[in-house]
């Protein structure tokens, strides 16, 4: 089946997917023992451009905040069966714990491996989610 997805819409997730973010996440946690923190943003950010792009699919002009919460929100309120999206918000808290605390220095501990790894399964199951809203 053809996603009726724009190419706006698909360079967004392939943003997300490979070009910078999750790709990345994933990798870096089969590869390395360290630079979790970057991999729970790596993983923030991905969400978040699958939430833009979800967005973005609907004509929604998305706001510009990396509240995934707020954004998953916004997503629901513009499907047709809001209550999938909002199964997915405890994910989206946990997410959102990593981005200003590991992005920015702070007295917050490093991330540690067991978080990476709970932040890369949140997103593959975020990705999986958000992508077969827009391209099936």
């Amino acid at each position: 089946m053809k996603s009726k997805a724009s190419n706006v819409v698909l360079e967004w997730i392939k943003r997300a997917d490979s070009d910078s973010d999750f790709y990345f996440a994933k990798v870096f946690l089969k590869e390395f023992n360290d630079f979790y923190s970057q991999m729970c943003l790596l993983c923030h950010d991905a969400v978040e451009k699958y939430l833009k792009a979800y967005l973005i699919f609907k004509n929604i002009k998305y706001k510009k905040i990396h509240d995934l919460v707020v954004l998953l929100k916004d997503c629901a309120k513009f499907s047709d069966k809001d209550q999938e999206f909002l199964k997915h918000e405890d994910a989206c808290r946990i997410l959102n714990n990593y981005y200003i605390p590991l992005k920015y220095p702070s007295h917050y501990p490093l991330a540690k491996h067991d978080q990476a790894k709970e932040a890369v399964g949140l997103t593959e199951q975020l990705s999986v989610f958000i992508k077969n809203k827009i391209l099936n």
